[in-house]
């Protein structure tokens, strides 16, 4: 019973921690963020030396509120008190990141037969609007410009949509945001909006030659903008790491950052990405034409394009452990802008090489600094069956077990330095996948 609220209680712990930096990353970038109810200033009192005792450093949430201030402008209080030890000294930090496609406003993967991008995210800035289609509508003007938008009496917008070729009228009412475009809210893409002075500016506009998803013709809604002012939790995800890496370097000399990114994972990378589909051709080559300016392929990720637009070798996007801070903080910049949003969102992958970037740590280490791992995530995985028995053709992507209750064998293990624990052989279909073979032990 004990073992089980360890681990529950190290969730929270960890939850708290992110919420913390991510709050502390708003504020310093003066995004608009959730108003936090002030409490009075509490001392807080470090310890002497680091606290290593892993049966005592848990932590715990002794009250949390939450209540709406503004529901029309999506504004809350939230309130969390945490009480627990606290860890000075040097530290190992993880950043497990989310690199699946809901992460992203401009992921077009997904792209539907209309042009819709399903399953990227919406634009967050909340001084935007996503608006209500109404419908179609006659032409505002004799020769209207299909630029502009055009405000009615009735408090409505008529404006031109190129993918059907008609006039349609907007409502000005916002709508509420979206984890993700699905099916059923793709509808509101094409209505992305933000005001200058009293005037709706529209955002979201067609790209007539965007070759996407399994469309046989060109076309996708562009629907975020960063020159815009457009941001999602791929941009607030990879500039967090960015902040937070940099204040702890400048705490202690000894700091390490990892980061280990996860969707596909690194090692089908290559695989999928030139499997033969409509799909993945069109996702690939698009990856390809930016290729110059971003640098998704080159020796830094262990990859290369060859003439005939095929990626070679093998995909590698982990930033493991460096001997000083210069080569850290280094590492973290060249890779950081060079990653991409796929299809998947296996998790398990992620926490997998997290586990064996804690593992393959020298004993020196393991014993005399302490450790975290930081998980960023939209909270949104793959499914268990599809994680078992791959993906599209494009090779196996296997989950640790039959099951994705095993994750808690791994929550255990990373924060106790034991061998994780597998059902049967150390080989097969249900083997926690790219776990160091060194790190496996059978169930007795």
């Amino acid at each position: 019973m004990m073992k089980h609220l360890r681990r529950v209680l190290k969730v929270f712990a960890l939850m708290a921690l992110v919420l913390t930096f991510i709050v502390t990353y708003f504020a310093a970038n003066n995004f608009p963020v959730k108003q936090v109810k002030a409490e009075s200033p509490v001392a807080v009192q470090k310890a002497e030396t680091p606290l290593r005792d892993k049966e005592t450093n848990t932590a715990n949430i002794v009250e949390k509120d939450a209540w709406w201030t503004d529901p029309a402008a999506y504004k809350a209080n939230l309130m969390l008190k945490v009480n627990g030890s606290s860890l000075s000294g040097p530290m190992d930090v993880i950043f497990v990141l989310d690199r699946s496609g809901s992460m992203d406003m401009t992921y077009t993967d997904n792209a539907n037969s209309e042009g819709y991008p399903l399953y990227s995210s919406p634009c967050l800035n909340q001084k935007h609007f996503y608006l209500e289609p109404l419908g179609q509508t006659k032409e505002p003007v004799e020769n209207a410009d299909v630029t502009k938008v055009y405000n009615n009496a009735d408090n409505t917008l008529t404006v031109y949509n190129p993918d059907v070729k008609q006039w349609e009228q907007v409502g000005t009412t916002p709508v509420h945001l979206f984890e993700q475009f699905t099916p059923d809210t793709a509808k509101y893409i094409p209505y992305h909006f933000k005001k200058e002075g009293d005037a709706f500016v529209r955002i979201s506009h067609w790209d007539a030659t965007a070759q996407v998803g399994n469309k046989a013709t060109p076309g996708v809604w562009v629907h975020g903008e960063e020159d815009e002012g457009c941001y999602d939790r791929w941009m607030l995800s990879k500039k967090a790491i960015t902040t937070v890496s940099t204040k702890l370097f400048k705490e202690h000399p000894e700091n390490r950052v990892a980061l280990v990114p996860f969707s596909i994972r690194d090692s089908s990378m290559v695989e999928h990405l030139n499997y033969n589909s409509a799909r993945m051709n069109n996702f690939r080559d698009n990856l390809v034409s930016k290729n110059a300016e971003k640098g998704h392929f080159d020796t830094t990720t262990g990859t290369g394009i060859d003439a005939g637009g095929a990626i070679t070798d093998t995909y590698n996007s982990i930033v493991g452990w460096k001997n000083n801070i210069v080569d850290n903080e280094a590492a973290l910049e060249d890779m950081l802008p060079r990653l991409f949003t796929t299809p998947q969102t296996d998790y398990q992958y992620g926490l997998s090489m997290a586990y064996n970037l804690l593992q393959e740590r020298s004993d020196e280490a393991k014993s005399s600094k302490g450790a975290m791992v930081v998980f960023l995530s939209d909270g949104v995985p793959q499914s268990a069956s599809t994680m078992r028995l791959g993906w599209g053709g494009g090779g196996s992507i296997v989950s640790f077990a039959q099951a994705d209750a095993r994750i808690l064998s791994m929550s255990d293990a990373i924060t106790n330095n034991q061998p994780v624990a597998i059902e049967g052989a150390l080989t097969g279909l249900y083997q926690r996948h790219d776990i160091n073979p060194t790190y496996l032990t059978p169930l007795e």
